[in-house]
């Protein structure tokens, strides 16, 4: 009783510093207009989380992810900037660009100091795959060859331009479940061993159709997904610092070779790259997402109270619904009535048009829950909730809060779904709970 009393007391004492802290620096966001001296703040955060994750190679693809995009948007926008900012001016200015710095800032100090560090071993996540069903994982593995088939436009496209749908992009959820009814981590080297080469092989298909049809952000999903899966047992943290290197390269050189600006060459390889690097290595998706989240900034001094409840309410439809009304997707309704922007917007900004100030410290509590539950899940839903978190960051943290929580929403059902199969089919799934 009394250790249990000592350790609440050091979580409440390191709790109570952490709050000071966070107070302590939002008086000084709030009293400071340097947006040079705040952007470097930013990266302070960001590597303050990247090595409090250093413990958990999952959690690790999360913070390297993020840092990366605000150290695009720290560089690129306010300490550089440029060309290589975002090449739109029309809510770009301190009134905007200050405050909505700020709300970036918040939200990641509060990800960095609240999130736990706690150590876990990736390897867990493959007790995911210890339902051994083969009739259940062919019926998904012939709905992941549909999505193949049919998921992706074949038109010719002009210039740089993204022809998968929605299906494709959701793939991930599908071999994330025919990874469950390969029954790996039962089967050892026998069919179950065979059937997870076949979804390693599966992803590695889909990745090489997604970039050659111009995606990007569905092959980094899928890659998360081989990696966290299938070579869970050789995931380290400084392997992922050699996968994200590479993703990062690999990501620049399929955006301009889609965008038609070069033709395959080892010359023209040599050149992007080396324009790259004379870019400081900004990536241009973060600068262009914040920039859209600039607009959401200025919008939400347009709307009042009521419209953005009403938005907010059409987003959340659109989590259990699909195909929100424009009104629950922010960027696409700034963009029809207001504020020209490219799509996407970085994860707090949503939630400060709905709800200000207080609608950042819930997106940040929201992703600071789901970070800190790895030291806590056991059972296999969990698990796949976790696994979908880390997988879909690169879209929930550039794009729309909806490419987090539809995933989950949608895991959850088909888990729910999988469970009465097993009373209609009658198979023997007794460790299937």
């Amino acid at each position: 009783m009394a250790r249990y009393l000592t350790v609440s007391l050091n979580d409440m004492k390191y709790f109570l510093l952490r709050s000071a802290f966070f107070v302590i620096m939002v008086l000084f966001f709030a009293t400071t207009e340097t947006v040079e001296l705040k952007a470097c703040l930013l990266l302070v955060f960001s590597f303050y989380f990247l090595i409090k994750s250093r413990k958990n190679p999952a959690v690790f693809l999360v913070a390297f992810f993020i840092g990366y995009c605000n150290f695009s948007i720290a560089v690129g926008e306010y300490l550089i900037g440029g060309g290589l900012a975002a090449p739109f001016d029309e809510v770009r200015n301190l009134g905007v660009y200050s405050p909505l710095l700020d709300v970036l800032l918040i939200f990641n100090l509060i990800v960095a100091l609240f999130y736990n560090g706690a150590s876990f071993d990736v390897v867990k996540i493959r007790s995911i795959a210890d339902v051994s069903n083969p009739f259940f994982y062919s019926v998904v593995f012939l709905a992941l060859l549909a999505v193949f088939i049919f998921g992706v436009s074949r038109a010719p496209g002009v210039g740089y331009s993204v022809r998968i749908t929605p299906y494709y992009e959701y793939s991930y959820i599908l071999f994330l479940f025919c990874f469950m009814f390969s029954g790996a981590a039962r089967e050892g080297f026998g069919f179950g061993c065979l059937r997870e080469k076949a979804v390693a092989a599966g992803i590695i298909i889909y990745v090489v159709q997604d970039g050659y049809y111009g995606g990007r952000v569905t092959s980094v999903q899928l890659i998360y997904l081989l990696l966290l899966t299938c070579f869970a047992r050789r995931l380290s943290v400084h392997g992922v610092i050699v996968f994200g290197i590479s993703g990062i390269v690999f990501n620049k050189l399929v955006g301009v070779l889609r965008a038609g600006e070069v033709h395959f060459s080892v010359d023209s390889v040599i050149d992007v790259l080396g324009r790259f690097w004379g870019s400081f290595l900004v990536f241009d998706t973060p600068v262009y997402s914040y920039y859209a989240s600039a607009t959401h900034y200025a919008a939400s001094l347009y709307y009042g109270f009521s419209f953005k409840v009403v938005s907010f309410f059409y987003f959340v439809v659109g989590v259990v619904m699909g195909s929100p009304n424009e009104m629950g997707n922010v960027t696409s309704y700034v963009r029809s009535h207001l504020f020209f922007n490219q799509g996407g917007g970085v994860l707090p900004s949503h939630f400060f048009f709905w709800f200000g100030w207080p609608g950042v410290v819930m997106a940040a509590a929201l992703v600071v829950f789901l970070l800190n539950s790895f030291a806590t899940v056991r059972s296999r839903l969990g698990l796949m909730l976790l696994v979908i978190f880390v997988v879909t960051v690169s879209r929930w943290y550039l794009y729309t809060p909806l490419a987090l929580l539809r995933p989950l929403f949608l895991c959850i059902c088909l888990y729910v779904f999988s469970l009465f199969g097993k009373k209609i089919f009658s198979f023997k799934w007794s460790n299937l709970s």
